[in-house]
C-alpha cells in the first residue's frame, strides 16, 4: 500500500532505471576486465569462465550503484525484490555477452544483415572490424543490455509499490 511517504511505481522506476544505466555504462566499459572481454566469446569452459566472471562484475557493480543511489535517493525495495531484479538483468547480460544468443537474435529479427555490415574500421590498411564499438554486433548487444535494465527497474518499481 503506498503512503504519502512512498515515491510513486513510476518515479521509483524511472529512478532506478538510470541507476541501472549508470551501473550498466560503469560495469561494461570500466570493470570488464580485457581478458574477459576477450575470452567471454570463446567455446568451450574457457569462455562460460570469462562471461561468468564479466557477468559477476556486472551484478556486483550493478548492486553497490543501485544500493547506493536508492539509499541516496530515499527508495526502498525488498532485498528479494532487488535481488531478482539483479538475478534477471545478469542472466540476460550473461546468455547475450557469450555471442551466439546474439546471433541467435539478430537472425530471428531480421538483423542479422545489420550485425555483419555495421563495422568499423579501426587503422589504416586493416580489414573492418565486425565486433568492438561502432559496430552492428555492439548496437545490438548494447540495446539488449539496457532493454534488461529496464526489466530490472521495472522489478524493482512494482515490488516496491
Amino acid at each position: 500500500m503506498m503512503t504519502h511517504d512512498t515515491p510513486h511505481p513510476a518515479a521509483t522506476f524511472a529512478a532506478t532505471f538510470v541507476l541501472y544505466y549508470i551501473a550498466h555504462l560503469i560495469a561494461d566499459h570500466w570493470c570488464q576486465r580485457s581478458e574477459d572481454a576477450v575470452g567471454k566469446q570463446a567455446p568451450g569452459w574457457a569462455g562460460v569462465r570469462h562471461c561468468l566472471s564479466h557477468t559477476a562484475s556486472v551484478v556486483l557493480t550493478t548492486a553497490v550503484v543501485l544500493g547506493v543511489g536508492m539509499v541516496l535517493l530515499g527508495l526502498r525495495a525488498p532485498v528479494d525484490v532487488v535481488a531478482a531484479s539483479l538475478l534477471v538483468v545478469g542472466v540476460s547480460h550473461y546468455l547475450v555477452d557469450r555471442g551466439t544468443p546474439l546471433r541467435w537474435l539478430a537472425r530471428l529479427t531480421a538483423n542479422e544483415g545489420y550485425m555483419d555490415r555495421v563495422s568499423v574500421v579501426r587503422a589504416p590498411d586493416q580489414v573492418p572490424d565486425t565486433t568492438g564499438p561502432g559496430t552492428g554486433a555492439f548496437h545490438l548487444d548494447q540495446s539488449w543490455h539496457v532493454a534488461w535494465a529496464g526489466v530490472g527497474a521495472l522489478i524493482i518499481a512494482l515490488g516496491a509499490a
